[in-house]
């Protein structure tokens, strides 16, 4: 007896270990779905990854490596290492990589555990070749970018005392595709981060532009004011001598020269300065220190600069003709030149003088003077508002010229100065329109950031803000409830399938219109991507009021949409979750608020439902089972038993379908139903139909190539996915044409309450009868019954409903409706069967109808094949016999 309890003990452990596990993993999934979130960098990322994985599975060694789908190269993101303390990413050629491990298992596709044996016998084998120290233990599975680049997450130990286990790689196996979507997500951000970086370094480059460009504008104002107050205040009836005095006192005001002069060539070729600014220039000898600049300045009179670097140029070319001594002195200065209008004479026109007599310039010199601001040379932009500032001042000498000449000049030149006028202020208005575009275009990128493109609602992003903000006002103020609702389409992917994206956009927008009109004003309404939507309420008694405000979504969403002439209807299903519950993190929340919509959905749709901690225990016990199934399809933890189908009238057994049991190691056997409606929520059922399928095959080919006699008719049960998509019908129908049977002992049995899309589902089952195959429709009336199916696919049989089958001798209308049933049947040679006949009334009730086969456990009960004893005839050899 205490041997007994000492068992039952160790095996509570066992299990308690293993839930414990699962916990884990579970905790570790939502660390990773979370982690791109909270991840500050690339490398953070891999750091805190490494973190997680080695909460439940020992990694002291562990590396992440990709092959790039297009170079080919491999490249690791993350390589840490015990035997190196500092992180560094190794630099291994691409044809070493191939040669060993991580190449082995990229090569493969399939997770591998590598302990020392493992790793003598690969290399033994000549699969690997030794690339320096062997790991201890090494444990790796493949992982695949939606890009296409493939790579490897791989956990070594180089101590004997760590050692990975099958579990371990179990676990991996399923950390590596939640590492992946967040390996997706995190290069996705990197993108996002580095576009706005990008954006915001133009957006800073052309606001430094816009700066200068500003700057400009003010110093060409300035000088415009100063030329306008000029040519307002200046008698213009005074000599020139003055008027050359005012402009260099303009010129004195925005450049600030040490010196400037005017200089004018003289019929003897000489130069004359007509208007020295400072004294000190005379000190210097300017006819003979400026003289070769005013000679390289005459060969071509457009504004010049000369400083020390094109002194020294001009001079070795032999363009300037000074000496050393002069040269020397010349380098201290910086010098500017503009051509300068030059008056008639007399009433002379320029056109009438010479070119020598005609040429006149007006130079500025600054003295260089290192370390001192003021005292810096004059630059190429100087340059170009010199020119500008002196092309004004030739239009005062004109001016002046036409004052003493003609009385029309005068006029000419009030109207170049307007013209002037508006060009500044016309540039001025542009220079506002830009700073306005550029303030625009800042405020639309941050609301691009946060909000949906499609809907012009918040993103994810906004709202992960705005929840975790009505979080902390709600641990300062427990009286600030809120209240988090979580909304998922029903039917949004097969109106994206059947209408194409532009409607299914204008449908989502039209949604997001009718959710919005339900909520009040300080309600938000965000969109999380796809047909998920989520609100955040702040209110008093905020669950009652979540739950009134889901009602009236639920009723305007069951409303018909009216589409660009489409008529859609599309329900919803809706999680809710609230403060009541103390959460302490968004992610907690919105995971909470998610699963309660997920049980929406299992309850039926178009339904709202509220969160409690027994939906939690739910989804971990689900997830726990998924991962158990998957280990069950890999290892084959299944068992086959056959339902006999029999011939009432002969009492004989004509036909067998195969009943699939799953055989938990732990938990026994688990429930078909349980285990099937789970395959099909995660798409398993694929792999679970298909090995019913293989055993059934297995079998027909053992008694066709043992017997002579006519062979059993088995019937396989397949789900509708096979006949609604071309992934799962071609590789079925591949299989069947290569299997090398006789075909017409196989029934291919569909559920008709499964099929979604019957003008498919009747086109398929056509293309599988064409090899020879016979097909069934298994609970044919649990609904409406689609007659479609009866007069338009080619059936060989129909097993009506064991619910319509058990309620005929008390419903009138169910048994007439079986009749009919029965009778269209007959019309089209389809055999007829009455299935569930699991008590004596219903096999009472299938013989009342006339119903020639039936199957159930009142008649003969399920059990391996060995264990039936056939007897007398089976089906008739043709596809299809009269009842």
């Amino acid at each position: 007896m205490a041997a007994k309890q000492n068992f039952r003990n160790r095996q509570l452990k066992k299990l308690l270990s293993l839930k414990r596990k699962a916990q884990d993993v579970h905790a570790c999934l939502l660390e990773i779905a979370d982690l791109t979130r909270f991840a500050n960098s690339p490398e953070d990322f891999y750091f805190q990854l490494h973190e997680i994985i080695g909460s439940v599975i020992k990694a002291p060694n562990l590396y992440v490596v990709f092959k790039n789908s297009t170079s080919k190269e491999y490249e690791f993101l993350y390589y840490a290492s015990q035997q190196k303390p500092t992180f560094e990413i190794p630099k291994i050629p691409t044809n070493v990589i191939e040669l060993g491990l991580t190449g082995y298992l990229l090569r493969t596709q399939k997770p591998l555990l590598c302990d020392a044996q493992g790793y003598q016998n690969l290399l033994q084998q000549g699969e690997i070749l030794q690339l320096g120290q062997p790991a201890y233990s090494w444990l790796g599975v493949p992982v695949q970018l939606v890009s296409g680049d493939t790579g490897a997450l791989v956990i070594q130990s180089y101590d004997p005392n760590v050692e990975f286990t099958q579990q371990d790689l179990a676990i991996l196996d399923i950390l590596s595709v939640h590492i992946t979507h967040a390996i997706e997500r995190l290069k996705q951000q990197t993108q996002l981060e580095r576009e706005i970086l990008a954006r915001s370094k133009a957006l800073q480059t052309a606001k430094k532009t816009l700066k200068n460009e500003v700057k400009d504008k003010t110093q060409y104002q300035y000088m415009q004011r100063l030329l306008l107050t000029l040519n307002e205040s200046f008698d213009f009836s005074l000599p020139i001598e003055s008027l050359h005095q005012a402009i260099t006192d303009v010129i004195q005001k925005v450049f600030n020269p040490d010196m400037q002069y005017i200089a004018q060539r003289q019929v003897d070729g000489q130069w004359g300065f007509s208007f020295v600014d400072n004294q000190n220039i005379k000190m210097l000898d300017a006819h003979n220190i400026f003289m070769p600049f005013n000679e390289y300045f005459s060969l071509d009179p457009v504004p010049l600069l000369l400083s020390q670097v094109e002194i020294n140029r001009l001079t070795e070319l032999g363009a300037l003709n000074i000496n050393q001594q002069q040269q020397k002195e010349l380098n201290n200065y910086t010098w500017v030149a503009a051509p300068l209008y030059r008056p008639t004479k007399y009433g002379q026109q320029i056109e009438d003088l010479s070119y020598s007599e005609s040429l006149s310039c007006i130079c500025m010199v600054r003295k260089v003077q290192a370390g001192i601001p003021d005292k810096q040379g004059y630059q190429h932009h100087d340059v170009e508002r010199f020119h500008f500032l002196v092309s004004q001042c030739n239009l005062l000498l004109q001016k002046w010229d036409a004052q003493h000449g003609l009385h029309q000049t005068h006029f000419e030149l009030e109207r170049i100065i307007e013209e002037r006028t508006q060009d500044l202020n016309s540039a001025n208005v542009n220079l506002n329109q830009q700073i306005t575009q550029k303030e625009q275009a800042q405020a639309q990128l941050y609301h691009d950031a946060n909000h949906d493109h499609l809907t012009g609602l918040p993103n994810r992003q906004l709202f992960n803000r705005k929840l975790l903000n009505a979080l902390a006002q709600f641990h300062v103020n427990p009286s600030a409830e809120y209240g988090v609702l979580f909304i998922d389409l029903d039917r949004f992917k097969i109106i994206n399938d059947t209408f194409g994206h532009l409607v299914s956009d204008q449908f989502l927008i039209e949604v997001s219109r009718r959710i919005k009109s339900c909520l009040s004003q300080h309600a938000i309404l965000a969109r999380m991507g796809g047909d998920e939507f989520v609100i955040l309420l702040q209110s008093q008694q905020v669950v009652k009021v979540a739950q009134k405000i889901a009602q009236q979504i639920l009723d305007n969403l069951n409303t018909c949409f009216n589409i660009e002439g489409h008529e859609i209807f599309a329900g919803c299903s809706i999680g809710i979750t609230s403060s009541e519950q103390n959460y302490q993190k968004p992610a907690d929340i919105l995971r909470d608020a998610d699963t309660a919509m997920y049980r929406a959905k299992h309850l039926g749709k178009g339904c709202y439902v509220l969160f409690d901690e027994n939906l939690h225990d739910t989804l971990v016990e689900q997830l726990a089972l998924e991962s158990a199934l998957r280990i069950a399809i890999k290892q084959k933890q299944f068992n086959l038993e056959y339902q006999p189908i029999v011939n009432l009238l002969a009492n004989e057994i004509v036909a067998l379908e195969i009943q699939i049991h799953w055989q938990h190691p732990e938990q026994g056997l688990i429930p078909t139903r349980k285990f099937i409606q789970l395959a099909e929520q995660t798409g398993l059922i694929y792999d679970i139909d298909m090995l019913s399928l293989e055993q059934a095959c297995a079998y027909l080919h053992e008694q066709q190539a043992t017997s002579c006699n006519a062979c059993t008719v088995i019937s396989v049960n397949l789900d509708a996915l096979f006949l609604e998509n071309k992934t799962y019908l071609e590789p079925l129908f591949n299989y069947l044409q290569h299997s090398g049977l006789d075909l017409h002992y196989l029934v291919l049995e569909f559920s008709e309450t499964s099929i979604k899309h019957m003008d498919l589902a009747i086109q398929s089952i056509d293309k599988l009868t064409q090899l020879g195959v016979r097909v069934a429709i298994d609970h044919f009336g649990a609904r409406s019954g689609s007659l479609s199916l009866l007069f338009e696919a080619k059936i060989d049989f129909v097993k009506i409903d064991k619910g319509l089958i058990q309620n005929l001798h008390s419903q009138i209308d169910k048994q007439k409706y079986a009749q009919t049933i029965l009778a269209i049947g007959q019309q089209h040679n389809i055999i007829m069967i009455a299935d569930g006949v699991n008590s004596e009334q219903a096999l009472l009730n299938a013989q009342s109808i006339d119903c020639t086969f039936a199957q159930g456990s009142e008649i003969v009960e399920p059990q391996p094949v060995s264990n039936i004893q056939q007897q007398g005839s089976y089906f008739s050899k043709s596809r299809k016999f009269a009842m």
